[in-house]
């Protein structure tokens, strides 16, 4: 394997990558506000509040790549996480009929379809399932996180009366529970809610694999089509682009935001999330762990043979890293909603 001088320079030139294929990268600092209510509810023994947010991106998570502009200026995006434990003998099927009031007399409901698309990409992948998802509920099973998400008013959000959060499960519980604004977390990236997590960064990167999966064929067949055309140059290029997908030695994080499939490279990278970790994400997934680091393998291994012009061991290496690529993404197919 390479040294530690030689990969950090490839990831340094994962960079030149932007000139190539109009794809941006920009690693950003993400700062937080003030801690949400989190806990049980005293109102519902079923449902229970974890935290409540404010998705007020910075100058820093924008020019990352992070694009909320079909949100109103006026508007704020307020994402509510919040816990349902199953009854212990009845069943319950529905979806949870979420609303937040004020008292200007503004009132909010949840729907998925008026969110940015980042921000629908982000919640298909973030494992708390769509805010409009329905919920099957069998007795007895462990408790299910879910997040409802609300384009509010600026300045019922800035407002010093309360909100009060209604979130109702008709026929199993319902919780209402009055919300300050000073009880409201101010975010950066989506990817913060997560943070309520036992294990965050194994949480964080395990979601994360399918973009990063996807993004890397992406950049391994711009790689193989640049060599057939004689344009070695960018196919090495293309293959550090790849390979910076999978390597521990970066100083950043991918958000869930990262699209990712063929029509859509956009990746939103930022120092404040959890960097790419070998131990940390077997940890949290033997399996993904296993497949993200031979992956890294493979891509030193096509490098080496690039550079050598190996073209018979790159070839070899390109299909072992296809099939390892897409074993990964079925395996990450249990955490997409």
């Amino acid at each position: 394997m390479r040294s530690v001088v030689q990969k950090s320079a490839m990831i340094v030139l994962a960079f030149a990558m932007v000139l190539l294929t109009a794809c941006s990268v920009t690693v950003s600092n993400s700062s937080g506000g003030s801690e949400s209510k989190s806990g049980d509810s005293q109102s519902s023994s079923s449902i229970s509040l974890v935290g409540a947010y404010v998705l007020d991106p910075d100058k820093a998570a924008t020019d990352a790549g992070l694009d909320l502009s079909s949100i109103p200026e006026s508007r704020r995006a307020v994402m509510v996480v919040y816990d349902v434990k199953p009854d212990a003998s009845k069943n319950w099927q529905g979806t949870p009929d979420c609303s937040l009031s004020y008292q200007s007399g503004n009132k909010y409901t949840n729907a998925s379809s008026d969110l940015p698309t980042q921000l629908q990409v982000f919640l298909s992948r973030d494992g708390y399932g769509s805010p409009n998802k329905k919920l099957a509920l069998d007795a007895g099973t462990k408790t299910v996180r879910n997040c409802a998400v609300f384009l509010v008013n600026r300045t019922d959000v800035e407002s010093s009366e309360l909100g009060t959060l209604s979130i109702d499960l008709n026929g199993l519980d319902q919780l209402t529970e009055d919300l300050a604004s000073s009880e409201l977390r101010h975010i950066s990236m989506p990817d913060e809610i997560l943070q309520s997590e036992p294990d965050y960064a194994g949480y964080q990167q395990a979601r994360s694999l399918e973009a990063r999966a996807s993004l890397c064929q992406i950049s391994v067949n711009r790689g193989a089509a640049a060599i057939k055309s004689n344009r070695v140059a960018e196919a090495k290029t293309a293959l550090v682009a790849a390979g910076a997908m999978f390597s521990e030695d970066v100083d950043w994080g991918l958000s869930l935001v990262s699209s990712g499939n063929s029509t859509d490279t956009t990746y939103v990278a930022n120092n404040a999330l959890p960097v790419l970790n070998y131990s940390q994400l077997s940890s949290y997934d033997s399996v993904l762990g296993a497949d993200a680091e031979k992956a890294e393998q493979l891509l030193l291994n096509m490098q080496d043979s690039l550079d050598s012009e190996d073209y018979s061991q790159l070839n070899n290496s390109k299909n072992e890293l296809q099939t390892t690529l897409n074993d990964m993404l079925a395996q990450c197919k249990q955490y997409i909603q």
